[in-house]
């Protein structure tokens, strides 16, 4: 039986650069050396399943990080935010939303919820 947290960690392991510390920051056990090198490899094996994928996330992480910014600069007068910080905020928001739809895509595949090949892609 696959429990919640068992997904939640094949999740952060394919998305965070540091799962360790993300396990910790949320109040999860983390896993042993052994068992790191071991999500590590699985986690790789999963993502590379999602490789066809790539350049449609990419777009679709293009789309979502502008349109999330512009919706929170909206709040502000546009005076008062220096074009570097919308530039920083839009790196932020395509990393994390990159980051959660290939974790998403390569988590839901390794379960058998969705199937990843061929021509069509996703299916």
């Amino acid at each position: 039986m696959i429990t919640a947290d068992m997904v939640r960690r094949k999740v952060i392991f394919d998305c965070m650069a540091d799962p360790q510390k993300a396990f910790v920051l949320t109040g999860m056990v983390g896993v042993s050396e052994e068992g790191a090198e071991k999500e590590e490899e699985d986690s790789l094996n999963r993502l590379a399943a999602v490789a066809p994928l790539v350049p449609i996330l990419d777009t679709m992480a293009d789309w979502l990080a502008e349109t999330s910014v512009e919706l929170q600069l909206a709040a502000v007068d546009p005076n008062d935010i220096p074009p570097a910080f919308r530039e920083h905020m839009l790196a932020m928001f395509y990393t994390v939303i990159k980051g959660s739809l290939a974790a998403s895509f390569s988590v839901l595949n390794d379960l058998g919820m969705i199937e990843i090949g061929g021509p069509d892609g996703c299916r």
